[in-house]
C-alpha cells in the first residue's frame, strides 16, 4: 500500500532548516553570518527548546493538504491534518501513535474497517509500518533532536541571500543547494521561522518553548487487532 498521505517530504524538507546557538534578547549575528553557520546555529536553537508549533500548506498531487502539529517534546505531539475530503487528527505518545478520522480508514481497509473506527481513537506502535504509511512520517517530528538534525543536511552548500519577514519578525534567508529557502529569525534567538519549499508549501515554526498539554486519548482501539478481527471473519 503506497502512503496515504504525502507528508513524508514536507518531513525532509522541514528538516532542511536549521538554528544558531542561542542568542540573548535583542539581535542576533545571524544576518552577517554564512549560510551553513546560520543552518547549524538554526539546528542548534531548535534542538534546545524541545517544544514548538509547526503549521504548513502542502502542495501534492491530490489537491492542497494542510497541517498543523505542536510538539511537546521527546515522543509527544499533536495534529490535525486535511486533504481534500482527508481529515484526521493524530497524536503521539511515546511510540505509540493514536487516530481519529471519519475518513482515513475506508483507504486502508474498505467502508467494513471505516464504519468500525468513526468516531473512536486507533492506536497503533508508531514503528509499525502501516503507521508510517498512514502519516507519511510525521510523527517522526516528535523528536527534537531527530528534526535539527535533519534541518542541516543541506548545509554544505547553503547561502545566504537577503532578509525578509515572517509574522512581522525580522529573518535572513538562506537558499539551500535543493532551491528551497529557509527564514531564520534575527532578534532574540536564531529560530527558524519559515520554510519555503516551493510549489505553493511553505512551512511555518512557531510558539517556541512553549507548554502544550498534551495527553493521550483514554480510551482507543488497537487498529492492528479490529484489522485481523475482519480477515479472520469476527468484527
Amino acid at each position: 500500500m503506497r502512503p496515504v498521505v504525502g507528508w513524508s517530504a514536507i518531513v525532509v524538507a522541514a528538516a532542511t532548516a536549521s538554528s544558531l546557538a542561542l542568542a540573548a534578547c535583542g539581535g542576533n549575528a545571524e544576518a552577517t553570518r554564512s549560510g551553513p553557520r546560520i543552518l547549524a546555529d538554526a539546528s542548534a536553537a531548535i534542538n534546545s527548546v524541545k517544544s514548538f508549533r509547526m503549521s504548513a500548506t502542502v502542495s501534492t498531487s491530490g489537491g492542497v493538504g494542510r497541517f498543523t502539529f505542536e510538539v511537546a517534546g521527546q515522543g509527544v505531539g499533536e495534529g490535525t491534518f486535511s486533504l481534500g475530503n482527508l481529515q484526521f487528527q493524530l497524536e503521539e505518545d511515546h511510540a505509540t501513535d493514536y487516530i481519529k478520522s471519519s475518513s482515513l480508514w475506508t483507504s486502508v481497509g474498505g467502508g467494513a474497517l471505516q464504519q468500525l473506527l468513526t468516531g473512536h481513537w486507533v492506536s497503533l506502535p508508531a514503528s509499525n509500518t502501516l503507521a508510517q504509511q498512514l502519516t507519511g512520517g510525521l510523527a517522526a517530528l516528535t523528536s527534537p533532536a531527530q528534526t535539527a538534525a535533519s534541518l542541516t543536511k543541506g548545509e554544505p552548500k547553503a547561502r545566504r541571500t537577503g532578509t525578509s519577514t515572517v509574522g512581522g519578525e525580522g529573518a535572513v534567508v538562506v537558499r539551500e543547494a535543493g532551491g528551497g529557502e529557509v527564514l531564520v529569525a534575527t532578534q532574540g534567538p536564531p529560530y527558524p521561522l519559515e520554510f519555503r519549499l516551493g510549489n505553493g508549501t511553505t512551512l511555518y515554526l512557531s510558539d517556541f518553548g512553549r507548554a502544550f498539554n498534551i495527553h493521550p486519548p483514554a480510551r482507543s482501539l488497537s487498529l492492528l487487532n479490529v484489522i485481523a478481527g475482519l480477515q479472520s471473519g469476527v468484527p
